[in-house]
């Protein structure tokens, strides 16, 4: 059996490496000229730049256990202590209430104590540990589902932003069954969300794995760990998929350059744009819906300082901003 893997980003290398421990032979192709898509990591100067992501979510253990896989545990590492994050608000750094995960309010103290919220905003939240479970026919949007269980003012000035900076898109746009659906599986199970967070913390008595961790040499070396899987494999760069068309019990490609080849499988991994184009004449209703999908530029901007210029060393890991209060989404460090 042979596949054609479209794309040699980090879903592309990940795809094919998973064939290939199945002894599936691949084919990838990558219209860049370099694998790794949006992962690039640099030293500038004695930093360590990551032109891209800086970290992975563990909350979805896929990407903690390829790491694993591919012998990266011993560089696995989490943000240093303390843990904190801060909440830009009113002109001034305002710390999230701890147990805030994606700025949900799972431990109802550090909520109670924080200067994030009115007393009546509070109040709301607190209405998650008597509110029915609500089944909701098919999917709906993360900010709907926690506007449902806390109000607006935590998902507008707590969760949402925190979600933001992570999918880079409002949480009223994203889909809870696409990428938070535990939420949903915690409402069924235990009613409210915060009493799911304390059966969680008593299920778990011993410290959880972080929340986000990275790569003591970078995400690059995810890529690099990868692109070393992928040797003796058919791997062509600044090569793309023009189209797909059904080739008796095969797929036929047509890759850019004029050549063809078959392959009992295709994975796109690709932008939806590149999809679009490879599933035009194969699939159209499938092309016309990811024509549909809106992409949101990110820009990423590194700044060094010496250690001496700090006036103190820094607390948490950073801040996040909510939409329109500054020009920025977020500031790690």
């Amino acid at each position: 059996m042979r596949a054609l893997v479209a794309g040699g980003g980090i879903a592309g290398l990940a795809a094919a490496h998973a064939l290939i421990r199945t002894g599936v032979a691949v084919t990838l192709v990558e219209a860049g000229s370099r694998l790794g898509g949006k992962i690039a990591t640099e030293w500038i100067d004695g930093f360590l730049v990551e032109r891209g992501p800086d970290a992975f979510l563990t909350a979805g253990p896929s990407a903690l256990a390829l790491a694993h896989g591919l012998g990266l545990a011993d560089e696995v590492t989490a943000p240093t202590e303390p843990h904190g994050v801060f909440l830009w608000y009113r002109d001034r750094l305002v710390p999230i209430p701890e147990g805030s995960g994606f700025g949900i309010p799972a431990r109802l103290l550090p909520f109670a104590m924080s200067g994030l919220f009115s007393p009546r905003e509070k109040l709301r939240a607190a209405l998650d540990i008597v509110l029915p479970a609500r089944a909701v026919a098919g999917d709906e949007s993360i900010g709907a589902f926690l506007r449902r269980r806390f109000g607006d003012a935590v998902v507008d000035r707590l969760a949402g932003p925190l979600i933001s900076s992570v999918y880079g898109a409002s949480a009223d746009e994203l889909s809870l069954d696409a990428l938070m659906p535990r939420l949903r599986e915690a409402q069924q199970r235990h009613r409210s969300l915060v009493l799911a967070g304390r059966a969680a913390r008593r299920a778990h008595a011993a410290p959880s794995v972080p929340l986000l961790v990275t790569l003591t040499r970078g995400m690059g070396s995810l890529v690099d760990a990868l692109a070393a899987r992928l040797a003796g494999t058919d791997v062509r760069l600044g090569v793309a998929v023009e189209g797909l068309e059904r080739n008796g019990q095969r797929y036929l490609a047509r890759l850019s350059g004029g050549v063809s080849v078959e392959a009992d499988v295709v994975v796109l991994a690709t932008p939806a744009p590149g999809a679009v184009r490879a599933l035009a004449s194969l699939s159209p209703a499938a092309s016309e819906a990811l024509a549909s999908i809106v992409y949101r530029g990110t820009a990423a901007i590194s700044l060094g300082y010496a250690e001496s210029q700090l006036p103190a060393p820094l607390a948490g890991h950073g801040f996040i901003v909510p939409d329109g209060t500054l020009a920025i989404a977020a500031c790690t460090w």
